[in-house]
């Protein structure tokens, strides 16, 4: 197996990214996603925005389409709409919580 340059592939990325920033996907979160991210966890405006992290006015915004999640709530939202199994994991587990 031969062995790889990370750095010489992330360099590579990078140069790719310079000479074409369109190529760069960002996938944003629709008002319409966002809801139904939420409901598919059957929670409440206020559970969700708590577990989120972020007040429920912002949550709002972000249903109405006024706003866009960035950041840590995007990454979130992204693995919550890929991952959802994991998700459910992570909210159940309360092995965390022993120590």
């Amino acid at each position: 197996m031969a062995k790889r340059d990370i750095g010489a592939e992330i360099i590579a990325g990078l140069r790719e990214f310079r000479d074409k920033p369109e190529s760069l996907v960002r996938n944003e979160f629709s008002p319409a996603k966002v809801k139904s991210a939420r409901e598919r966890y059957g929670m409440t405006q206020r559970q969700f925005a708590d577990f989120l992290m972020i007040s429920v006015r912002t949550l709002q915004k972000w249903e109405q389409g006024k706003r866009s999640p960035g950041g840590a709530a995007h990454a979130l939202l992204r693995v919550m709409e890929r991952e959802p199994d994991a998700v459910l994991r992570a909210l159940h587990d309360r092995a965390d919580e022993a120590g």
